[in-house]
């Protein structure tokens, strides 16, 4: 017979709260936030670019609407790198409107649309790779502006250049 009121387990098993290091102490992780929020920051500067651009006036209002993603992508990852190292991260400007702008337009809208494509994935590890919800909200948010602004620049794209 079964013995029901035995304990049938070799071992018991007790459950043991696995310690893990807390994030302020991942500095891997702190160069993929400045690595993002650089990232960012040139494609702001994209935006401000495209902006700029006569062929585009049309639909200003379309890149004006991602170009305010993007600076308020930049002060969701700068508050949480402040949230989790304490630190307020400042970011020299490595690309200008003026430098994005000597392209011409199709190319740079082209660029625009596949350098969003590649942001997609690397912000949707940093969403995968962080632990806690308060963290995981903001990139996910960011992730489908980026989808967003994927369509609307294949949309532009094709409206303009096609």
């Amino acid at each position: 017979m079964y013995p029901y009121n035995r304990n049938t387990h070799l071992y018991t098993a007790k459950v043991q709260a696995k310690e893990e290091a807390p994030l302020s102490d991942d500095r891997r992780l702190l160069e993929l936030l400045q690595l993002a929020l650089a990232a960012t920051d040139a494609m702001f500067c994209r935006y401000q670019a495209l902006l700029a651009e006569p062929k585009l006036a049309e639909s200003a209002d379309i890149l004006k609407t991602m170009l305010l993603d993007e600076q308020k992508h930049s002060k969701q990852l700068k508050d949480i790198i402040y949230s989790i190292y304490g630190e307020i991260q400042t970011l020299e400007n490595t690309e200008t409107a003026e430098d994005a702008q000597a392209a011409e337009a199709a190319d740079m809208l082209e660029e625009t649309m596949l350098t969003e494509m590649d942001d997609i994935g690397f912000f949707r590890s940093l969403l995968l790779s962080m632990p806690e919800n308060d963290l995981r909200d903001p990139f996910y948010e960011m992730v489908t502006d980026k989808q967003n602004h994927c369509n609307g620049l294949c949309f532009l794209y094709s409206k303009y250049f096609s």
